[in-house]
């Protein structure tokens, strides 16, 4: 093959290249705004291959592969940065809102990994990681894998109750 050849096709490679985003190697934080912190995370999140969406309270909706969570960066001057991530179960249609609270207490005592909480609408898990100005995305991604460990977790838990309806590409029941 010529040089001549060969010399577009590495052009065409390298700029390919730089078109694909690349996550950074550290996340650091902006002081005190959130919105800045969320966008930051959300660009973060987006060069790992989720779809994301920034609210303007700043709560990152993200999505990949049938997962769905939602993050929001919390600063504070005084050194209590942290990062809350939720995930939510809708109700199953005939489970009752007694039910739904006596499920989120056992979880909470079973698992002991974070808030379960019952409403209305469902079931809500929140759990936070505290960092001081810079997030490491090592940390983050071993972050956000805990929090799908703890939606498994919580499926096994419910076992045969028809407690919850399926999300994330699970069943709701085993």
């Amino acid at each position: 093959m010529r040089v001549s050849a060969v010399l577009p096709l590495i052009a065409l490679l390298f700029a390919a290249g730089c078109a694909t985003p690349r996550a950074p190697a550290t996340l650091e934080m902006p002081g005190n705004d959130e919105a800045q912190a969320a966008h930051l995370l959300a660009g973060y999140l987006l060069a790992m291959g989720w779809t994301v969406q920034v609210s303007p309270e700043a709560v990152v909706a993200a999505g990949r592969d049938g997962e769905r969570l939602w993050l929001r960066p919390l600063l504070d001057a005084r050194g209590m940065d942290r990062l809350v991530s939720w995930r939510q179960w809708p109700a199953a249609p005939e489970a009752d809102e007694a039910a739904l609270a006596a499920f989120a207490h056992e979880l909470n005592a079973a698992l002991n990994v974070g808030l379960f909480r019952a409403g209305p609408e469902g079931l809500e898990f929140q759990v936070s990681l505290h960092f001081l100005d810079t997030l490491d995305p090592a940390l983050l991604a071993a972050f956000i894998e805990h929090t799908a460990e703890v939606r498994r977790a919580v499926l096994r838990v419910q076992d045969t109750r028809q407690l919850l309806r399926p999300v994330e590409d699970e069943q709701a029941s085993r």
